[in-house]
């Protein structure tokens, strides 16, 4: 193959010149940070900032096409190899391309500021066409994913994070609780034990120094097959006893009066209230536990999580054949409904709408008492975004229910 000469060195040098300013002009984006950059520096030089990231690829692409150029009419664009053999033409471009490499690295330690705002204007130039060269790129992939029923990264994230379709419009096989339980699951990494969480005041507990008998009263009149025992105060939790185990234990009546002993109580699995649901759920499995302590900043106890409370999160509520069903919301219109006062800020607004901000508090009840200021009576009510919340039911100092007056952004159901 013969190519006239002065064409082949004007290709390879061109060549040669472009894959240099691309390598100069790519490289200088790395130092293209504001802390790189003096007060002094020009407005322009802060434009690399937003595209530092954007066109590395193209960058690249368009270098080793520069560079092929260059090494095709090295090796055939001539009668004969410009250095006298085809293998000493090859290490000539090999020793190029290191070396380019090193002089540019080495102009821009010494010399950043001054090439940043000195390639800012070819930049911009270089910049705009690689824009265009790349929107038709995704605009030629994005036809062919389309044509293929290619699902893309962000498209299947954006699916996993917003599956509350219409059920209408999804697979007959897909029904409406397991789109439910697909958020339920998506949902377990940003949702804390602290929401879910049964409050330190509900939690049912017993003295280490309880008979077993009597624990095998607060455990039939509680329904609960685990309860953790403390020593001297909930804030010093020693262990968790088991049903399992104090059944064992009636077997022998000279035991039912007497203490449980230390070897019968199980160790407590202790947890932060920040931790989230996903990670508890992997913990649970990975300990053969069911049950966990949370704890405050300061060590002491703030509630209780079951791994039922992690299953509702998915599945909805799960009801036994001895629980009694309660259920937490009562619509008594559109316009009105009671709800229990612990019901989490997150759901009310499922129901009904109504969007409050949590500042430390994560219930309705919490709510309650940040705008009231005080211990709420029966009666007591705040207004919230022509919302009235009235306090219809308390026990002691605590509020149990109330009752929600006002348009409702969303027609209320029984969930």
């Amino acid at each position: 193959m013969e190519i006239d000469s002065t064409i082949a060195w004007l290709v390879i040098i061109l060549s040669l010149i472009g894959h240099l300013s691309l390598l100069l002009i790519g490289n200088s984006f790395a130092f293209a940070d504001p802390e790189n950059l003096d007060q002094n520096s020009t407005e322009k030089s802060y434009g690399l900032i937003t595209v530092k990231d954007r066109f590395s690829s193209a960058f690249l692409f368009f270098r080793v096409i520069f560079l092929f150029l260059a090494a095709f009419f090295l090796l055939i664009g001539f009668s004969s190899p410009i250095f006298g053999n085809y293998y000493l033409t090859i290490l000539v471009c090999i020793a190029y391309i290191l070396i380019s490499n090193f002089i540019v690295d080495l102009v821009l330690v010494f010399n950043s500021k001054l090439i940043a705002r000195s390639s800012s204007g070819i930049s911009k130039v270089v910049v705009t066409f690689f824009d265009l060269i790349s929107n038709f790129n995704r605009t030629i992939l994005k036809f062919i994913f389309k044509s293929k029923n290619i699902l893309q990264d962000d498209d299947l994230d954006d699916s996993l994070r917003e599956v509350s379709v219409p059920v209408d419009s999804v697979d007959s096989s897909i029904v409406e609780h397991e789109i439910e339980m697909i958020k339920g699951v998506v949902s377990l990494d940003r949702i804390t034990a602290r929401e879910v969480m049964v409050p330190r005041v509900d939690i049912e507990a017993l003295s280490v120094d309880t008979p077993i008998n009597e624990i095998a009263k607060k455990m039939a009149k509680s329904g609960h097959s685990r309860i953790p025992v403390f020593d001297p105060d909930l804030d010093h939790v020693k262990g968790i006893v088991y049903a399992r185990d104090i059944l064992v234990l009636f077997n022998n009546d000279d035991q039912v009066d007497k203490k449980i002993s230390p070897q019968k109580i199980r160790p407590a699995l202790f947890i932060p209230e920040s931790k989230s649901l996903s990670e508890l759920l992997s913990e649970f499995k990975d300990l053969r536990v069911h049950i966990a302590i949370v704890v405050d900043e300061h060590g002491g106890v703030s509630g209780l999580v079951t791994i039922d409370d992690l299953l509702e999160e998915i599945v909805g509520d799960i009801q036994d054949e001895f629980d009694l069903y309660d259920s937490d919301f009562e619509v008594i219109s559109n316009k009105e409904f009671v709800i229990d006062a612990h019901m989490t800020l997150e759901k009310l607004s499922e129901i009904s709408g109504v969007g409050i901000e949590g500042d430390g508090f994560d219930t309705v009840a919490g709510f309650v008492y940040s705008k009231l200021g005080r211990i709420p009576s029966v009666g007591d009510f705040v207004d919230f975004n022509r919302i009235t919340i009235e306090v219809v039911e308390t026990t002691g100092r605590r509020i149990k229910k109330l009752k929600l007056t006002g348009d409702f952004p969303q027609v209320l159901t029984k969930k």
